[in-house]
């Protein structure tokens, strides 16, 4: 009996002591370091929530240009718009919406969308799209406007197809090459697939663009492939441009108070600091007052002005595409 109880005192002891060591674990698993990355992902979370591009959606194929970005942000926000020709500065209404028509360019076209908020925080959010007059879609005669039941449902009906038959994208390297099929792995590594029964029309890029046959895509070319996707994720191509990787893009905004100017630029004050903006003979300076945009020269602007940036950045080099001076009404 004696023997019995100190068996089971020993096991009670082995029993705690796994306990203990399972809470230790627990412990270290909520430790600060922990704490610390969950802070991070809530404050990258907290700033992607300043501005979300509703339309058009990554990877989207346009047919027609411009195009019109719309999105949501904080109400009263600055939105800077930077395609890759041009730059738009639009303010976002009472409840946060903001629109903006964008031309574009043939082929890949990288967006760069960056909100100032009134109470100074920043967001941006990048899309890429891709601009091919082959998708445009045909001109569609006017309707009578009825309010029968069979009129909304019909109506409700369009624009289920017209979402489920948009036209989109895929990017990537092939990887593997079958009959009627081919694979390709996107930048981010992920895996898709893109049919090719429909014999898409084949560009391949170049200073004289040219037609060539379907046969002449390898495993290892970058290609584009343009079409629409079913319910399994399959591209059904149309059309594929066989082209280079596009070069992620260095474009960004500041927007801030200018602390000195010179000749070739102006040293801006941000929430994050002084930036120093390079402003070269191609660049376009607005003096903007409300929804009126007056071109003016650099040397018009002065110390205190409040202004964003549309600039190309690369490394400690801010050179401007666009300056927007920001006056009042």
């Amino acid at each position: 009996m004696r023997k019995e109880i100190l068996f089971a005192i020993a096991a009670g002891a082995i029993f705690g002591l796994v306990l203990a060591f399972g809470i230790w674990r627990i412990n270290s698993a909520l430790s600060p370091k922990k704490e610390g990355a969950a802070a991070t992902s809530e404050e990258t979370k907290k700033e992607n929530t300043i501005i979300s591009v509703a339309k058009p959606s990554e990877n989207d194929v346009i047919g027609e240009s411009p195009t019109t970005i719309s999105g949501l942000t904080q109400p009263g926000s600055l939105v800077v718009i930077s395609a890759e020709d041009h730059d738009y500065l639009v303010t976002a209404d009472s409840k946060g919406a903001f629109a903006q028509e964008v031309s574009l360019t043939g082929g890949v076209n990288q967006i760069v969308v960056t909100a100032f908020a009134k109470d100074g925080n920043t967001g941006e959010q990048k899309i890429t799209l891709i601009y091919s007059t082959e998708f445009a879609k045909p001109a569609q005669e006017p309707s009578e406007t009825t309010q029968s039941t069979d009129s909304i449902r019909q109506k409700v009906q369009e624009k289920v197809n017209e979402a489920l038959n948009s036209p989109t994208g895929y990017l990537g390297t092939v990887t593997d090459i079958s009959e009627g099929s081919i694979q390709l792995k996107s930048a981010s590594g992920e895996i898709a697939q893109v049919a090719t029964k429909d014999s898409p029309t084949v560009i391949k890029d170049g200073k004289s663009p040219k037609t060539v046959k379907l046969t002449d895509i390898a495993i290892g070319d970058f290609i584009v492939a343009m079409g629409y996707r079913n319910g399994n994720h399959v591209l059904s191509a149309k059309r594929i441009l066989i082209t280079t990787p596009p070069t992620p893009t260095l474009r960004k905004a500041f927007y801030g108070n200018i602390a000195s100017i010179s000749k070739t630029g102006f040293s801006l004050e941000t929430k994050q600091g002084d930036t120093t903006i390079n402003v070269g003979a191609n660049a376009t300076v607005y003096k903007v007052a409300g929804e009126k945009f007056t071109k003016i020269k650099l040397a018009s602007l002065e110390e205190g002005n409040l202004v964003i940036a549309a600039v190309d950045s690369s490394g400690d080099k801010n050179t401007a595409r666009t300056v927007f001076f920001i006056t009042a009404e």
